[in-house]
């Protein structure tokens, strides 16, 4: 598994979106993997992108919601079989387990609240390799109110991930450090909530 890390092109994980790339999607996930090369003189970039994401919405009590947010690695697509692959072994482990984000107890009008705030700081977890951890998540509203865009940092090896250097760091060193970005409809966020009024 080691020879995995290290083949990985990516040294800086980062699931982020972007508008230019998901321009016809709705809701859609992004990984920016980064490699600092020759001696740390320049960084190499990699973008994997994935439009298969599950969003779960549930209801607590009368007036709370969880969300949760799936992704399975082997969707994310980097123009590149082999590197692909080995995401998913990073990302997935050895069953290939997917990735989950999961958001408990939000209040049922939040996008109202967070639509006069612009931004909230939110108390999250995020399920990787089978393992969860609780990290703090910012979300906020595009600036056309039709994206909710979901972002949390963490080192990578709080997340039990080590990368390793290629040539004792001569070749490539990694960046433990990790940035997660997801974006989602409003309407489809409000699709939901109204279908869990009616049932």
């Amino acid at each position: 598994m080691k020879a995995h890390f290290t083949k990985l092109i990516s040294l800086v994980w980062i699931i982020s979106l972007s508008s230019i790339i998901y321009a016809n999607s709705s809701n859609c996930v992004s990984y920016k993997a980064t490699k600092g090369v020759f001696f740390g003189i320049s960084d190499i970039e990699v973008i994997g992108k994935s439009c298969d994401l599950k969003i779960d919405i549930t209801k607590t009590t009368s007036e709370h919601l969880n969300l949760t947010l799936t992704i399975e690695p082997s969707t994310f697509d980097s123009d590149n079989d082999k590197r692909d692959k080995h995401v998913t072994e990073v990302l997935g482990g050895e069953n290939s387990t997917p990735l989950r984000v999961f958001f408990k107890d939000l209040d049922e009008d939040f996008l109202n609240t967070l639509g006069k705030e612009k931004s909230k700081d939110l108390e999250g977890a995020l399920e990787i390799r089978g393992k969860t951890y609780t990290l703090p998540f910012s979300i906020s509203l595009t600036e056309d109110l039709k994206k909710l865009e979901v972002t949390a940092t963490s080192k990578l090896s709080n997340l039990n991930i080590k990368l390793s250097n290629v040539a004792g760091g001569l070749i490539a060193k990694p960046r433990d450090q990790l940035e997660l970005q997801g974006s989602i409809s409003i309407e489809f966020i409000k699709h939901k909530i109204e279908q869990l009024k009616t049932n």
